[in-house]
């Protein structure tokens, strides 16, 4: 992304009430192919209504897609994700392009980082169960709790 794409990006998520804007995936992580598109994780102002910030996800599409001349432009509303885990992607892996308050922004990676933290030993144990199951032939079949396959 060039400094005048950045600027008009900018000066789009500032008319359209965007706490936060980030880029994340393959464009940020240098695996940019043929393939690739635009992944945008973007959080409103919480007074802003959802069915308002559907309407302004739409309105920053179209912008979006006028802007890189293209339609593969995905959108996350951050503001709905409760999976930690895709949050630390957009959030701390993810670049991000806007930022109407540094110090909510700031608060919000800090508060990213801690929930990740905090259900890394739950997606770990979760992790090492499938693979137990995977390895014993039991994955894909009904659990039954009272013989523990």
């Amino acid at each position: 992304m060039n400094k005048s794409e950045y600027k008009i990006l900018n000066k789009i998520m500032d008319r359209k009430g965007v706490e936060s804007a980030y880029l994340f995936g393959s464009r940020v992580h240098g695996k940019i192919t043929h393939f690739s598109d635009y992944d945008f994780g973007i959080f409103f102002d919480v007074h802003i209504p959802k069915r308002s910030q559907e309407k302004i996800r739409k309105e920053i599409f179209l912008e979006l897609s006028r802007l890189y001349q293209t339609d593969e432009i995905h959108f996350i509303n951050i503001n709905g994700i409760s999976d930690p885990a895709l949050r630390y992607n957009i959030i701390i892996l993810g670049r991000c392009m806007y930022a109407k308050d540094f110090t909510k922004k700031l608060i919000m990676e800090i508060k990213t980082r801690k929930e990740y933290e905090d259900t890394k030993y739950l997606r770990q144990t979760g992790l090492y169960l499938q693979n137990q199951r995977i390895r014993s032939g039991a994955f894909g079949t009904r659990y039954n709790a009272m013989n523990n396959k």
